[in-house]
């Protein structure tokens, strides 16, 4: 086998979205010939019950389990998914000061109003439309900002349209995604591809 298989965004219990322990990721991994893995929970900078309070009263047993996994045959990389660091660019400072991660992954869970992208009820086009460029603004902003070593899921709405609309694309937005692929060069951010 040539190549290295790598998958640097992994979700645990310790996560809204996850249900493995750190233990169980590990082992699934090594079963499925994975190389490099990352674990790379949710901390989104805003306040509430998947924010960074959330992320912040599980952050020591996680730390801890962390520690404790056997790692044989099996690079496991500490990492975070970051949501909205853009946004509280204080707190971000002092979160990531504070803490040494060896995978970062930047994301826009959120509107700039806070609204969370995944809840919204999109009744219209026109409220997708304008979802879709507050999306792709607020993402501009985020890797301008920087700080991470990739940015995840672009198309992130999309999840939550399908079904909604008879298709769904993020084209229609070439002229603000150009933009962001232009800053991630730049800067030397990798692009997440999702799978």
């Amino acid at each position: 086998r040539c190549g290295m298989i790598c998958d640097l965004h992994i979700h645990s219990q310790y996560s809204f979205d996850g249900v493995a322990s750190l233990e169980e990721i590990c082992d699934s991994a090594r079963e499925r010939g994975v190389d490099i893995i990352a674990l790379t929970d949710h901390c989104d900078m805003l306040d509430g019950p998947e924010g960074i309070s959330a992320y912040l009263a599980c952050e020591q047993e996680l730390k801890k389990n962390y520690a404790k996994l056997d790692k044989t045959g099996l690079q496991v990389l500490y990492g975070v998914e970051i949501g909205n660091p853009h946004e509280f660019p204080r707190e971000t400072e002092i979160f990531l000061s504070q803490r040494k991660f060896d995978f970062i992954i930047g994301s826009v869970h959120f509107l700039p109003d806070g609204s969370d992208i995944y809840k919204l009820p999109y009744s219209t086009p026109e409220e997708i439309d304008d979802m879709f460029r507050q999306h792709f603004r607020s993402m501009r902003k985020l890797v301008e900002y920087g700080g991470f070593d990739t940015l995840a899921h672009m198309d992130y709405p999309i999840r939550k349209l399908q079904g909604k609309l008879s298709s769904v694309s993020i084209r229609d937005y070439r002229d603000l995604i150009e933009p962001i692929l232009q800053i991630l060069v730049e800067k030397g951010i990798a692009l997440e591809i999702n799978t």
